[in-house]
């Protein structure tokens, strides 16, 4: 069955250079359930995102994002099978984080609203079992209500048992795209705005321990991350990207 018989295509969403969703709308009055349970009473519950899968071990990945369920992790609502290929329908989320990078409202305590859930979702990853192999500001998203959650689940494999996360070095990177707005070209961990970012302040400080930190439940311990932040604090953050950030996306799909 064709999911475009139960969804309409609204636009194609890029999240990263070479990876692309299709944000589409479901049919008729009536919401996808899982997503109304999710999100009562949310006006943004009839969007979905769409994203095919293929290749010989599409079985496999479908069957990891069925598998791990968070509040920080997007949430596989239906898996569709059609000529030979699996679309797998996803709550609906606005964009990655990398759209929010560098955002003039991004402080420290929004950015610990956004390190706070990603960590949130690495930490349970890392107790089911599983290494998210290409962790990214790209395949992280981030919706309309604040809420900031991993996607990618078909890059993770099976964890080696008591093995050091690699997460700690990915987090390096985002966080350093997050404070300046932008990837340095020689992968250098640090940030380039001082008066913004000053020495000694709590986000320089967690940015520094991501390059020592032996596992995310250490940074989860951060003084950072204790400020009291809600994700909340990042609606007018999304709002900002809408109009201050150039979206990537094509149209029609």
């Amino acid at each position: 069955r064709s999911p475009w018989e139960d969804y309409e295509k609204c636009w194609d969403l890029r999240l990263g250079v070479n990876d692309w969703v299709t944000v589409a709308e479901r049919r008729g009055a009536q919401p996808n359930a899982i997503a109304v349970k999710n999100r009562p009473n949310d006006p943004l519950s009839k969007l979905v995102l769409i994203k095919r899968l293929g290749g010989s071990t599409v079985e496999e990945n479908v069957r990891k994002l069925q598998q791990v369920q968070h509040t920080n992790i997007i949430s596989a609502l239906e898996v569709y099978r059609f000529e030979r290929t699996s679309y797998v329908v996803f709550e609906y989320m606005a964009y990655s984080i990398s759209y929010v990078a560098g955002n003039p409202r991004l402080d420290e305590i929004r950015l610990a609203a956004i390190l706070g859930q990603i960590l949130a979702g690495l930490a349970h990853l890392t107790k089911e079992g599983f290494e998210h192999g290409s962790l990214t500001c790209s395949n992280i998203l981030i919706h309309p209500y604040g809420d900031v959650k991993i996607a990618g689940l078909e890059n993770c494999f099976t964890s080696a048992p008591n093995g050091v996360s690699q997460y700690v070095e990915a987090l390096s990177s985002i966080v350093t795209e997050l404070m300046n707005g932008y990837v340095k070209e020689d992968g250098a961990v640090g940030v380039d705005d001082l008066r913004r970012w000053p020495p000694g302040s709590n986000a320089v400080s967690f940015l520094s321990e991501t390059t020592s930190a032996a596992s995310v439940f250490k940074l989860i311990k951060h003084p950072l991350l204790q400020l009291p932040w809600q994700k909340d604090m990042l609606i007018g953050v999304v709002s900002f990207a809408t109009v201050g950030t150039r979206i990537g996306y094509k149209y029609p799909p």
